[in-house]
């Protein structure tokens, strides 16, 4: 990823291993006389797909081949609706943050994509009147379930005109509890090019409703330029195009666009009835012949003289035409190309904000060339953190394609490899670091990471093309990860390369696992991580043993006291101190 002017990039390496089953850390807790919480395992959903969970990690969606299922997870109830992948009903949820913290869930029941949403058991329709268009999409609610945003038709689909076929809107909730008519918000009616945007959406809503995120989807359709539409103390709005300077860029003068070519003439046109006849006559002779090339017939042989003068008269003045035409298409395609080569490539709706709507997410692509065969050609992803005040840019660069899964709060990003990759793959990152979910996961309980090894790490069947045979291997199978706000409800979802669901889901709470210390204390002895990352032991040990997360002893000191040298990473530990009558066992975090 090049650096950009006002990009800061972070670089991380990856270390990635394939683990076996790791040696049992109970046992320490066993020994330790500190009483043991009964674990709770994870929660498994075969077929789920989860795509989406409310701030408050109460509610859950999952998405598959027109089939939406809503999980209420305060009361165990599954909603199930299950839809028609090639007709109606079809069920699909908004492409934003579309569960509310009371339950409301915004998406679609028809192929059409009416803007609906689900409350109480019961798929309503929001106020599309006037709309003439279809694509009518309800996106991003707020988690009090007061405002929502999408994108309405306003034109029918179609790429035989240049106009703008989707643009933003909101929806308040009334007082009686319903919502009542659309507000459309301002938006740019010209793309980069000085053409009509293909759509101008609404994907993303800030926590309290005042700032929303989309995209301006280019004419062509190629290029989404991300769009914020902010709400002020007065209650108007505005909007403001991010990185303008990349897609609007000031050495950058993009010329009319040119339409169309000129139609060529056609010689059929100045053919009397006569000529006409003959020609015809010929053309069948060519079809009864089997298509014998050398029989083909040619229009213009057909014509008279004053016919054909007047077919060569046209002909000329198409060359020179299109000679005009191509040259004023090149000038335009030569800047248009100008700007997307050195802009960057935005999936289309791929928007997030965090909640205090000061932040955008979205990941941009970069195509990959190295196997000239692959088709389609693979493409890597770096996630993109665009400030909206000042349009400052940080790129997650951790030396792997990864894409941005959810942003639960403002210290922590869920991110994956993306669908299809194999074995599809989930991180979290946090001051700058990456890490495997798994190892994130497996540090809030030495049981979680057990059953994290002995339920995520699957055989996996894969093909060797250079030797003809498959290979078997062990891979950690997470998939995508989506949290609550405060990461107390992890969700992950993935595409089941090991059995024959489409997708499998894991449901983690997390708030089952909180028994890590910053301090242990044991009768009189208390151990401790200070300010330089070092442990403080005070009391009478006569040895003392730290241990990671896979069991492995990291330190281990004799009759410590005091300060005990601990260069060590960030995380949870396992601390062990013997005494002359005993042991104790307990997480520390540092």
């Amino acid at each position: 990823m090049k650096r950009l002017r006002g990009v800061k990039t972070i670089i991380c390496v990856i270390n990635i291993s394939l683990m076996k089953k790791a040696l049992l850390i109970s046992g320490l807790l066993a020994v330790s006389g500190v009483a043991a919480q009964a674990f709770e395992e994870p929660k498994t959903y075969p077929g789920a797909s989860f795509q989406g969970i409310s701030p408050n990690g109460n509610y859950l969606a999952s998405s598959v081949f027109g089939t939406v299922v809503i999980y209420d997870l305060t009361t165990g109830v599954a909603h199930e609706y299950v839809g028609n992948e090639y007709g109606d009903p079809n069920y699909t949820e908004g492409l934003g943050n579309y569960l509310s913290n009371d339950g409301v869930v915004l998406g679609s029941t028809s192929s059409n994509s009416n803007a609906s949403y689900w409350q109480n058991g019961e798929w309503l329709s929001l106020d599309t009147e006037g709309v003439v268009g279809v694509s009518n999409l309800a996106n991003g609610i707020t988690p009090d379930g007061a405002r929502i945003c999408g994108s309405l038709g306003i034109a029918p689909i179609s790429v035989e005109h240049d106009q703008t076929m989707l643009s933003p809107v909101y929806w308040d909730r009334q007082a009686d509890g319903t919502y009542g008519k659309y507000t459309a918000l301002p938006y740019p009616t010209l793309d980069f090019t000085g053409r009509a945007p293909q759509y101008v959406t609404a994907n993303w809503i800030s926590d309290d409703g005042k700032t929303i995120g989309g995209q301006i989807v280019d004419c062509a359709g190629f290029v989404c330029v991300p769009i914020v539409y902010l709400q002020d103390e007065k209650g108007d709005w505005s909007y403001k195009i991010l990185l303008k300077d990349l897609f609007y860029p000031e050495d950058v003068t993009i010329p009319p666009y040119p339409g169309d070519g000129p139609s060529y003439p056609s010689a059929e046109s100045f053919m009397d009835e006569e000529e006409k006849a003959a020609y015809d006559k010929a053309y069948q002779d060519y079809v009864d012949s089997g298509y014998d090339w050398e029989l083909y017939p040619n229009e213009a042989d057909f014509l008279n003289e004053e016919h054909k003068a007047a077919f060569e008269a046209a002909l000329a003045e198409y060359n020179e035409k299109f000679a005009e035409w191509q040259a004023a298409s090149d000038k335009f395609y030569e800047a248009y190309y100008q700007v997307i080569d050195n802009a960057p490539a935005f999936d289309f709706n791929d928007v997030r904000l965090s909640a205090d709507g000061k932040t955008y997410y979205s990941n941009a692509s970069v195509e990959d060339n190295s196997d000239p065969f692959a088709w389609p050609p693979a493409s890597t992803y770096t996630p993109w953190l665009i400030n909206i005040a000042d349009d400052a840019v940080t790129t997650l660069d951790f030396g792997k394609s990864m894409r941005i899964a959810s942003v639960p709060n403002d210290e922590v990003i869920f991110t994956f490899n993306g669908v299809g990759t194999l074995p599809m793959e989930g991180y979290v990152i946090k001051d700058g670091t990456c890490t495997d979910i798994q190892d994130w996961l497996g540090s809030f309980s030495p049981e979680l990471k057990e059953w994290l090894d002995e339920n995520m790490l699957h055989e996996i069947e894969s093909y060797d093309w250079e030797s003809g045979e498959f290979t078997y291997e062990d891979m950690f199978v997470t998939g995508m990860p989506i949290a609550s706000a405060d990461l107390n409800t992890v969700a992950l979802w993935n595409d089941c390369p090991w059995g024959m669901d489409y997708a499998y889901g894991y449901v983690f709470n997390l708030s089952a696992y909180s028994g890590v210390k910053d301090v242990v204390s044991a009768g009189k002895n208390t151990v401790a991580f200070d300010a330089n990352g070092n442990l403080t032991v005070d009391g009478e040990l006569t040895a003392l043993y730290l241990y990671d997360l896979s069991g492995r002893c990291v330190l281990s000191a004799q009759a410590p006291s005091g300060s005990v040298q601990c260069n060590l990473p960030s995380g949870v530990y396992i601390v062990k101190g013997c005494t002359s009558t005993g042991s104790f066992s307990a997480k520390i975090a540092k």
